[in-house]
């Protein structure tokens, strides 16, 4: 019969300690804090059970804090990351957030301390970190970057309850450190708790006669007197930009990417029904744009010839700066405009931005009576987001209905 354990005394401690080898995890020695002969068997007996059992029901050997647990999951998502199974934004969100919130919460715990209860306390604890919790009072942060580290002033307009998006990637997060916790043998079971409530809101977009405001305004700065040729440039792609995104209902990071190999049918020399192949943030899916976005595309065609002076390639951005790269500025153009036409807000206060304009899509295609469904495919979205930020706006095609004739002005 082969010895499971050997019960043995060390020269420098008068304690007894066990020591075993287990095929998982190699040679245990630990300490049985007793002198007494007797009681040392008895208690190695139960450490050595102890970690049988554990092995057994995929429980972790040692009960290491998450300063000890957390390294391993980082280098998962680094995995995860460098696999393509995680996006750079994804990693980084998730990175931020464990690091920033979860660590100073739980740092000290062991991954078994975890349950509902306890992670429902977090949730509700970092929704309002910046206004109630530790983060109220604090003006700083310090910022690590590399092997430089300083600090940064917080603005007050971050302190605020984190909007939906921010509480969806924390989901995410959260999702993702639990179920690799439970696939290691951290924790027995998955563990469920309760979503946050979202503060959801319309989102901000344009009336009628508010793009029509915008784009007269555009227009007429490309016509100002004294402009360079790179002012002339920048003006007339933010027009040209604005009028795109009106007629796409493209995100503003989508129609950034295209190129104008992505054009499926455009010509430059006249109107016609094309297609757009849009490289989306989770999937790539064909836009059916408005027949007038081919006028804005012109517009750009002859704009980069006339700057560069040459057509452009299959290649080259169709927003390209004047350094033939990715315009990254189109929010800053866009701001002037709006400051000039005092439309950098819409009725309840809220900024509006280059989303404006797919939000204005969105609306104006409801009201016209589009189903929602052939809205979300069309656009990259789903129903659900559909209803959730736009459907208020639909009623307004129903009006005849909502008022009776009698009441009708």
């Amino acid at each position: 019969m082969s010895i499971l354990y050997t019960v043995f005394r060390r020269p420098d401690s008068p304690n007894w300690w066990v020591s075993f080898s287990l095929p998982e995890i190699g040679l245990i020695r630990e300490s049985l804090r007793t002198k007494d002969k007797a009681t040392a068997d008895e208690k190695a007996a139960s450490v050595y059970y102890g970690y049988k059992a554990k092995i057994e029901h995929r429980l972790p050997v040692k009960n290491d804090n998450f300063q000890h647990v957390m390294p391993k999951f980082h280098a998962f998502l680094k995995e995860r990351l460098e696999q393509r199974k995680l996006t750079l934004t994804r990693y980084t969100q998730h990175k931020k957030f464990i690091d920033s919130y979860f660590m100073e919460y739980f740092h000290k715990k062991t991954p078994q301390f975890l349950n509902t209860h306890e992670i429902n306390k977090f949730i509700e604890w970092r929704c309002n970190y910046w206004i109630t919790g530790p983060g109220k009072e604090q003006t700083h942060r310090t910022i690590h970057r590399g092997n430089r580290v300083f600090q940064r002033r917080i603005p007050a307009n971050l302190k605020v309850y984190p909007t939906s998006s921010t509480l969806e990637g924390n989901n995410a997060a959260m999702h993702q450190l639990v179920r690799w916790l439970h696939d290691n043998g951290y924790i027995r079971n998955l563990i469920t708790w309760e979503r946050p409530p979202v503060a959801t809101s319309a989102r901000p977009g344009f009336k009628s006669d508010e793009i029509a405001l915008y784009m007269n305004q555009a227009q007429k700065d490309i016509t100002a007197e004294d402009l360079n040729i790179r002012e002339r440039y920048d003006r007339v792609l933010i027009w040209a930009f604005s009028g795109f995104m009106i007629n796409t209902g493209l995100r503003p990071t989508e129609a950034l990417r295209l190129r104008w190999k992505d054009l499926v049918g455009w010509s430059c020399d006249a109107l016609s029904d094309f297609k757009i192949l849009v490289h989306a943030k989770k999937k790539h899916r064909t836009a059916i744009p408005f027949p007038a976005a081919g006028s804005d595309l012109a517009t750009m065609w002859d704009l980069f010839d006339g700057y560069f002076g040459h057509v452009p390639s299959p290649d080259d951005f169709i927003f390209c700066s004047t350094s033939r790269k990715k315009s990254d500025y189109t929010n800053v153009l866009m701001n002037r405009i709006l400051k000039k036409t005092g439309l950098q807000t819409d009725y309840r206060g809220v900024r509006r931005s280059s989303y404006s304009f797919r939000h204005y899509y969105i609306t104006s295609q409801l009201e016209r009576g589009l189903d929602a469904y052939l809205i979300a495919k069309a656009c990259g979205t789903s129903v659900d987001q559909i209803r959730k930020h736009y459907d208020h706006t639909s009623l307004e095609q129903y009006k005849d209905k909502l008022i009776p004739k009698s009441m009708r002005l």
